[in-house]
């Protein structure tokens, strides 16, 4: 017993201020926190600890109401709806950081787990393409793969992008880089090679005296193909560049949407703009569990895009009931329905326009590469 009042005492004095009045503003404090300013009241000179976690909480803008914030929004759709339209702000993150941090976990995990080509340019496509895909139709044929095996295997200076060793190492060894070129451009390099490359022309001798490079007879054939890799990597980088900003264009867009859907329901349009924040927010975390699923499990790709689908009209159709109180549940469900096919027209025009910029920068650098 006297255990536990000893306890209550010192957390008492733990939340007592150490001064009197605040040391940012001058107001008399009544607690451990400046009822005018907001400061913490702690020393002049805080504690290591405290000079620290003050750095983190400062920089990566850390709350402890993320998780409850996140938990709310996957165990009770609409809740978080509710209490913020109601004036129950504190205790739940800001809809639009939420959505942030939600993009910054989204794009830091899509550019460490993709494997960027850095595709300069259109000659650096081609040049990458042409040796890999000669590589791989020639070993293709199961008489040339014997013939690979037994070939006596020479030292040649050899002319090909560095990618090639990555993914032919079991034919082409990589002994010493000459001149290595930025990205993924021509390298010259020794390597040892199967005779049998050389005999039936797969690998070419080059103008430089002793060096080889790989024969181009495919290379209309590849421009085509490095042409179409070329316009989705710059669609790819569109895309992760400006993610966050075509999120949270939706958001809007969708809250005019529910205003239109929910005309009778006489509500301000920042209740829209709330409830699509939200539903916004899981769509993220639901995308964001997908990719991991995708880049751990990797179950079918039409299987995720139902998840998805299913995942986020079920989703919709709660919060339509729990917000905007529509009843009975084929209604919800029907303006559910209507307003996930609403959104995946936006996310089809935002795709569009993408594609149109990255055709616009294609079709530039193709006509650089002309002249």
């Amino acid at each position: 017993m006297l255990g536990k009042q000893h306890d209550k005492v010192i957390k008492s004095q733990s939340n007592k201020a150490p001064y009197s009045n605040c040391l940012n503003c001058g107001a008399e404090l009544q607690g451990k926190y400046c009822h005018a300013c907001g400061q913490e009241a702690v020393g002049m000179v805080p504690s290591i600890k405290k000079f620290i976690m003050v750095y983190v909480n400062h920089t990566f803008v850390w709350d402890p109401r993320f998780f409850r914030t996140l938990k709310l929004l996957v165990t009770h759709p609409g809740r978080l709806t509710n209490e913020y339209i109601s004036g129950k702000h504190h205790g739940q993150e800001h809809p639009i950081k939420l959505n942030m941090f939600l993009l910054f976990i989204f794009i830091t995990l899509f550019v460490f787990c993709s494997s960027p080509t850095r595709l300069n340019n259109l000659d650096n496509v081609t040049k990458v393409l042409s040796p890999s895909l000669q590589l791989r139709e020639y070993v293709q044929n199961a008489a040339n793969a014997e013939k690979l095996k037994t070939s006596l295997r020479d030292t040649i200076l050899l002319y090909a992008p560095l990618k090639l060793n990555q993914e032919y190492d079991s034919i082409i060894a990589h002994v010493e880089t000459i001149e290595a070129a930025e990205g993924l451009a021509l390298d010259k390099w020794k390597a040892v090679v199967p005779h049998v490359l050389i005999e039936d022309s797969v690998i070419v001798p080059g103008e430089e005296e002793d060096s080889y490079h790989f024969e181009m007879e495919t290379v209309g054939q590849i421009e085509e193909i490095a042409m179409v890799i070329f316009l989705w990597e710059q669609m790819v980088k569109i895309f992760t560049k400006y993610f966050p900003m075509f999120v949270l264009f939706t958001a809007p867009l969708v809250a005019i949407f529910l205003r239109i859907v929910q005309r009778k329901d006489n509500r301000p349009h920042i209740h829209h703009l709330v409830f699509s924040l939200h539903y916004t927010a899981f769509l993220e975390l639901l995308i964001l569990f997908i990719y991991v699923l995708y880049l751990t499990v990797a179950p079918p790709v039409g299987l995720l895009q139902w998840v998805l689908l299913i995942g986020s009209c079920a989703y919709l159709t709660l919060t339509l009931r729990n917000v905007y109180g529509v009843r009975p549940w084929a209604k919800a469900i029907a303006k559910a329905v209507l307003t996930t096919l609403y959104y995946l027209f936006i996310i089809l025009l935002l795709f569009i326009v993408i594609f149109l910029v990255a055709l616009v920068i294609t079709a530039i650098h193709i006509a650089i590469a002309e002249q």
